[in-house]
Formats: structure tokens, C-alpha cells, sequence
């Protein structure tokens, strides 16, 4: 999945977003409009909020993230 080309309205990258603040954050930046890229290290539960926020009209990436891994994060940051 890619986000279509618009200066304005850039994708949000938010780590973390499998639960608490991260979580709100994201759920918040979508609702507002924003493209939303998500990584966490639970995938299965990113999966389940992009999959919410693209039922209620928003876009949403979900990638893996492990911020203790360099390998990961250097993949997360190519994807998003």
C-alpha cells in the first residue's frame, strides 16, 4: 500500500501505536485527516487499528518495529 502524492496532507509516523499514548496518537492524527503510518513490535494488533481506521474513511499502514532493533528500524523507515 502507498499513500497517493499530496504536499498537504503528509503521512503521520507514529511508533508505538499498539497501545497507550502511541495508540491515541494515531487513532487522534487519523480522525483528523492524517494519513497514519503505524509501528510497533505487535503487528497483529496494528493490523486490527489500520484495518478500524480504514473502515471509518482514513488510511492507515501498519509495518512491524522493534525500536531496540537497527535492522528494523532501517526497514520501517524504507517501507514507510
Amino acid at each position: 500500500m502507498t499513500f497517493p502524492a499530496h504536499p498537504q496532507r503528509r503521512a503521520a509516523v507514529v511508533t508505538g501505536a499498539s497501545s497507550g499514548f502511541g495508540q491515541a496518537i494515531a487513532e487522534r492524527l487519523a480522525a483528523d485527516g492524517c494519513p497514519v503510518v503505524l509501528g510497533a513490535r505487535r503487528l497483529e494488533r496494528l493490523e486490527e487499528m489500520a484495518d478500524k481506521i480504514r473502515a471509518d474513511g482514513g488510511e492507515a499502514l501498519a509495518l512491524p518495529l522493534d525500536l531496540a532493533d537497527p535492522a528494523s528500524i532501517d526497514a520501517f523507515a524504507v517501507a514507510a
